[in-house]
Formats: structure tokens, C-alpha cells, sequence
């Protein structure tokens, strides 16, 4: 399963989400974009409230990797370490 190629799966999924909705919200052919919501000014605060929102829920997830693995191999230290010398990567394949 995906446990097997990162060690938080979730986080990665959440991540790829959030890279899907920037794009698609984010992109010049996007529905917000065409249709005019941004020319509102009340409107664009709230969408950059919201940008901001998940850049912070994305960086916080980042550092909780950390305390994560550190939580599980407190509580069973040989099975993580065998775990993480199969599973090197916490989040992106290859990369971290």
C-alpha cells in the first residue's frame, strides 16, 4: 500500500490536492478567473485569506512529519526503525 513508498501517504495526498486546486483554481481559463469574482475587492481578500489559510495548514503539516515519527518510535522504536530503513521517505518519493 502507500505506506510503503512514503511514510505519511495522507500528507502527500493533502498536498497534491491543494497543487491541483491552485492550478485549477488558479489558472487564466478557471471559472473564479473568467467569471469575475477576483474584480471584486471584498472577494479578492477572501481568496487571498484563503491562499494563506492552506500555505499555513501546508507548513504545519510539514512540521508535525517530524513530531509524528518521533511519537511512533517512541512507542515502538525497532519496528519504526526497521519501518524507515525500508520506507526512507516521509513525504515525497525520492526527494524528503
Amino acid at each position: 500500500g502507500p505506506y510503503a513508498i512514503v511514510r505519511h501517504p495522507s500528507y502527500t495526498g493533502a498536498a497534491l490536492l491543494s497543487i491541483g486546486q491552485f492550478i485549477l483554481h488558479g489558472s487564466l481559463s478557471s471559472l473564479v478567473r473568467r467569471s469575475g469574482v477576483l474584480d471584486n475587492p471584498a472577494l479578492k481578500v477572501i481568496a487571498m485569506v484563503l491562499l494563506i489559510w492552506r500555505m499555513i495548514v501546508a507548513a504545519s503539516l510539514i512540521l508535525r512529519i517530524g513530531h509524528e515519527d518521533e511519537t511512533v518510535k517512541s512507542i515502538s522504536r525497532a519496528e519504526w526503525e526497521n519501518w524507515a530503513k525500508v520506507v526512507k521517505y516521509r513525504l515525497i518519493p525520492g526527494v524528503y
